[in-house]
């Protein structure tokens, strides 16, 4: 007879997989991630697209890191776990004080996983286009263009499943620190010199925003404008004069247009959790 598999996991989310899926220990835990799987109910979907096991997981993964972030990040779901079973959320869904609680908690998770996920796939595009150039360098050396100009693109395709636009490249790769410090002189109540000096220190409030490490030989410090923008939201003490400026920084400013829309699914989701009602 087989053995069942061991539990695994933080003491507050122990685990063990199945066929179908991942089988929590404690009832209520299993009863959460039943009804935040995605597809389940849209208005229960509290983290972005992910399974509760996902999320536990990835922070999970940040406290074996040692990650300055973890602590924060468990606080917010066992407030999550703690609200789910202490309150009634089913049933108001929207309305309820404590179900838009947990979902404040949630999103702070929801972010971090985001920029994570945003991380990783910035990697794997910069990765696809080195492909790309070095078939084209291949190219116009060897004077057989044709061919391997079709390599390069079922190359590029194959790593990236859409054709990369150049929104969608500097999206990928981030801005540079000086290019940030410039965009953003005047903010925090910081000049460009003073921004220069802070993001090249790698703060741990800025970190999720990174998407590139520079160093020697590897370029400068790349940052995502939009979160570095929530992140700075997070720490601003006038928060609706913070938010004006940024909103009509991304929307002045080409540089960070290809951040646009994250920055307004961001506002978004703010102005969802103030009214407590779905799509304003």
């Amino acid at each position: 007879m087989e053995k069942e598999p061991h539990w695994i996991g933080h003491r507050t989310a122990e685990r063990r997989q199945t066929e179908n899926g991942y089988l929590y220990r404690d009832p209520d835990n299993q009863s959460l991630a039943i009804m935040v799987v995605p597809g389940f109910h849209g208005g229960t979907r509290i983290f972005s697209g992910a399974n509760l096991w996902e999320v536990d997981r990835f922070v999970e993964g940040l406290e074996a890191n040692a990650d300055p972030a973890a602590e924060k990040f468990r606080e917010a779901l066992n407030a999550v776990r703690e609200l789910f079973k202490s309150a009634d959320v089913v049933g108001k869904i929207g309305n309820n004080r404590n179900w838009k609680s947990l979902r404040a908690h949630a999103e702070m998770i929801n972010v971090e996983m985001r920029a994570q996920a945003q991380l990783e796939g910035g990697h794997r595009r910069r990765e696809a286009l080195e492909i790309a150039c070095a078939l084209s360098a291949e190219s116009a050396d060897t004077g057989e263009a044709k061919q391997s100009e079709a390599a390069a693109s079922d190359s590029a395709t194959k790593a990236v499943p859409a054709p990369l636009s150049a929104p969608t490249i500097a999206a990928a790769l981030g801005l540079e620190t000086s290019e940030v410090a410039r965009l953003f002189d005047g903010l925090n109540s910081w000049d460009e010199t003073r921004w220069k000096k802070r993001l090249g220190e790698l703060p741990a409030w800025a970190l999720p925003a990174l998407t590139q490490r520079g160093g020697r030989g590897q370029g400068a410090h790349r940052w995502n404008p939009s979160m570095l923008a929530q992140r700075l939201l997070d720490k601003a003490l006038d928060k609706d004069a913070t938010r004006r400026k940024f909103r009509a920084l991304f929307k002045a400013k080409p540089l960070l247009w290809p951040w646009s829309d994250e920055w307004r699914d961001f506002e978004s989701a703010l102005d969802w959790y103030a009214a407590g009602k779905p799509g304003q």
